[in-house]
């Protein structure tokens, strides 16, 4: 603890405050321009961002599935529904059901219970697949070693009666071979007394349609090698085609265009702001060029295209005010993409020139890892680092500088207080040599 001014009366410890707060102006200074680069880093990230959000919306515009995302309509639901991939082309087929497929099921004869022993020994075949029923074996563990036999049929209980269900839908029946010495399946009463199924509760059967009138016969209700593109699936017979419309996904391209449209509105606005007079990037020539750019490349026709159709004006997507936001008619953009998909699509992804592409170019390269804007924040940072190493070299300087007036100071304290106590002792021994006068 320091007391100042005990000897020479001077209040020395707020002089030296005071030089030495003269002395760190320079870090004052030193320390808003770094956080002024700090500042202007930031910015420049937050545009960076805001950018990369138009990237990656330009780039879902670029892919085929943009635009040529199908989906399959049906006339009649409960009858046929369908789904398409990018393969598929747009049309209108008629589907009749005459049939549907549907899995082998056959039963036992009603039993006293499910979990006392049959008293029942021997073998028999599922599918070419043995199995081994004991003694002690009950209704419910014959059920448990037919699934466990893994042959393609599920045997489940229906109260006391076994029912074997096909794992697989159509005209092949399920197989059953009864080992003639013991004859199990006969004893549960699955067959009867000449070998066949004395309970067949649904017949194997493959599905029969027609499309526009062509047969067809699938052991699956879920067809997908007859329409390139296209799986449907049966849902119910009847007598009436039922239409299935390929299509293009309306809404999922509209989705598209407008989520890319958030995006570049988003990002003008915060150029605008930067750019204000409030702004941590007032009036900054670069990113003035961006905001040039950008609004040049979404009013643009592309090139190659048609007249009637080469920008996005013309699709219902255009510069709704001053400021560049664009604003979407989306029934005007629907429309287009309803008479045109691949029209509407070529503005976005043509060549090297269509809206997404060169947006998606141009900004790849803008905020790539090097690029303008991050190269820009990485400058800033270094120029940031090298003033906080100046600061902390100025400050050790300070300090050394402080501890030095602080030892002068004490030093003259010491001085004075030292000679104060000489004159003191002078004159008491004046008074004891001379008197007082």
């Amino acid at each position: 603890m320091r007391v100042s001014g005990l000897a020479s009366s001077l209040d020395w410890e707020a002089l030296i405050a005071s030089l030495m707060a003269l002395e760190r102006r320079p870090i004052t200074l030193m320390t808003e321009r770094r956080d002024g680069l700090l500042a202007t880093r930031t910015a420049w990230l937050d545009i960076n961002a805001r950018l990369g959000e138009i990237k990656a919306k330009a780039y879902g515009l670029k892919q085929e599935a943009a635009f040529g995302t199908l989906l399959v309509e049906s006339g009649d639901e409960a009858v046929v529904v369908g789904t398409a991939t990018t393969e598929a082309r747009p049309g209108t087929f008629d589907v009749t059901v005459a049939s549907l497929a549907q899995a082998h099921k056959v039963a036992s004869d009603a039993q006293a219970d499910n979990t006392s022993p049959l008293g029942l020994t021997g073998t028999f075949q599922v599918n070419g697949i043995g199995v081994t029923v004991a003694a002690g074996d009950s209704l419910a563990a014959v059920s448990d070693k037919i699934n466990q036999a893994e042959a393609g049929v599920t045997a489940s209980l229906v109260g006391t009666t076994l029912v074997l269900t096909r794992d697989d839908t159509g005209s092949t029946p399920i197989s059953l071979v009864d080992d003639p010495g013991t004859d199990i399946l006969t004893q549960l009463g699955v067959f009867d007394a000449l070998d066949q199924f004395k309970h067949q509760l649904a017949a194997a059967q493959d599905a029969s349609f027609t499309v526009d009138t062509l047969s067809f016969t699938r052991s699956s209700n879920v067809v997908s090698d007859v329409i390139p593109g296209v799986t449907f699936t049966l849902k119910k017979a009847s007598s009436t085609p039922v239409s299935l419309r390929v299509v293009t996904d309306v809404d999922h391209a509209v989705s598209a265009v407008k989520d890319f449209v958030a995006a570049y509105n988003a990002a003008l606005d915060t150029i605008a702001e930067e750019l204000g007079s409030g702004g941590r990037l007032r009036a900054d020539p670069t990113l003035v060029g961006i905001q040039w750019d950008l609004r040049r490349m979404v009013s643009e026709p592309v090139s190659g295209l048609p007249s009637t159709l080469d920008r996005l004006s013309q699709v219902g997507v255009t510069a709704g005010d001053t400021a560049g936001h664009l604003t979407v008619d989306e029934e005007a953009l629907r429309a287009a993409i309803e008479a045109d998909p691949a029209g509407v699509a070529a503005i976005f992804q043509e060549g090297t020139g269509g809206v997404a592409v060169r947006l998606h170019d141009y900004l790849g390269a803008l905020t790539q890892t090097g690029g303008l804007i991050l190269g820009s924040a990485d400058s800033l940072q270094e120029r940031a680092d090298r003033i906080d190493e100046d600061i902390r070299q100025l400050e050790a300087r300070l300090k050394l500088q402080e501890e030095a007036l602080y030892r002068q100071y004490t030093q003259m304290e010491v001085t004075i207080s030292t000679l104060q106590n000489q004159s003191a002792w002078l004159a008491a021994q004046s008074n004891v040599w001379f008197g007082s006068p």
